[in-house]
């Protein structure tokens, strides 16, 4: 009798679908409880989509501040908000403006890289670092266990079939410059090092924390790298930021108790969608512990702040042929 209650308690274990929302939505919006008690009315109205995935969560930015007195920068930060909403408020978004940038995280290099056909789910190995990376809760709970981890292996395996080609290609990457006194003649800020490149390194945001970090096997997750060299189609140059006066004066204000001399920060974002990605290229016969991507570039912004608020400019390359935007500075 013990047998078959235990038989019949694997069989029941763990219907899962792709949905949700943010990395722990990859078997729904379900807790470890609701999985391995499954409600079939419940999973028959849950679509077995990822459309509620990689929705991400608002940016720290954009949440309220606690009541006080303003600083400088919270009052040039406001001000640059009313200068921009009444800018864009008659500007209805396209079909461009809708499309969704994923960070750079473990998950959703494992995800992009499922979707450039990086892997097999024919490899147990490919199938749980996968969960490794995108369920820690199961696998926490569940990998120990021999007879419960291939239930949830085999329906990860189907899963990954059905719903692999909605995993994302497009990301976004942030890097730090650094600018020079603003030019009023050319209504720009020149950078302290101009570049032109084409090629760079990018870093998962959680490469040395991450939520499973303790339940891997070793730093480095087989077949799965944190790191990555990235090659866009056409070299990027930038030697200058083209922004308003309006929004350069904010700009001063916002560091205006740094050191007289000093270079003033600013943060370049470019969104780009993956053509091409290995996540394990082999290199005289070894193999790299280091990504390779290929990709082409679709928009660039810069910031005046880490939190990315201070909006500088924009250039954008999928509707440059449509119409003239700011950031003239930078070419691709």
């Amino acid at each position: 009798m013990r047998f078959l209650l235990s038989f019949f308690f694997l069989l029941a274990l763990f219907p899962f679908v792709f949905s949700g929302t943010g990395h722990a939505g990859w078997f729904g919006s379900k807790s470890k409880e609701e999985i391995a008690q499954p409600d079939e009315k419940a999973d028959a109205q849950t679509p077995s989509t990822l459309s509620g995935l990689f929705e991400g969560t608002p940016p720290e930015a954009d949440k309220p501040h606690k009541q006080g007195a303003q600083t400088e920068k919270e009052r040039a930060l406001a001000e640059h908000g009313e200068i921009t909403n009444d800018q864009q408020s008659a500007a209805p978004l396209t079909k461009a403006d809708r499309v969704k940038y994923v960070d750079i995280t473990r998950a959703t290099l494992a995800q992009m890289y499922w979707a450039m056909g990086g892997y097999d789910t024919s490899n147990d190995t490919d199938v749980d670092n996968f969960l490794l990376l995108n369920r820690c809760d199961l696998y926490q709970d569940f990998y120990r266990d021999d007879f419960k981890w291939h239930k949830v292996r085999v329906q990860a395996k189907a899963s990954l079939e059905k719903n692999v080609k909605n995993f994302p290609t497009r990301m976004k990457m942030i890097q730090p410059i650094w600018l020079k006194r603003y030019s009023f003649q050319q209504e720009a800020f020149p950078l302290s090092d101009p570049f032109s490149t084409s090629r760079f390194e990018l870093e998962a945001l959680d490469h040395e924390s991450w939520e499973c970090k303790k339940f891997a096997p070793s730093k480095y997750v087989w077949k799965y790298p944190s790191r990555a060299e990235i090659t866009f189609s056409t070299p990027l140059e930038a030697a200058q930021v083209d922004v308003t006066p309006e929004v350069a004066k904010l700009y001063n204000r916002l560091y205006s108790d740094m050191k007289l001399h000093q270079e003033r920060p600013a943060y370049i974002v470019i969104y780009f969608k993956v053509y091409e990605a290995d996540p394990v290229p082999s290199k005289r016969g070894f193999t790299s512990k280091t990504g390779r991507i290929s990709a082409v570039v679709e928009k660039i912004e810069f910031y005046g702040d880490y939190d990315l608020r201070l909006h500088l400019s924009t250039l954008d390359f999928r509707r440059r042929n449509k119409s003239r935007m700011t950031g003239e500075g930078l070419k691709n």
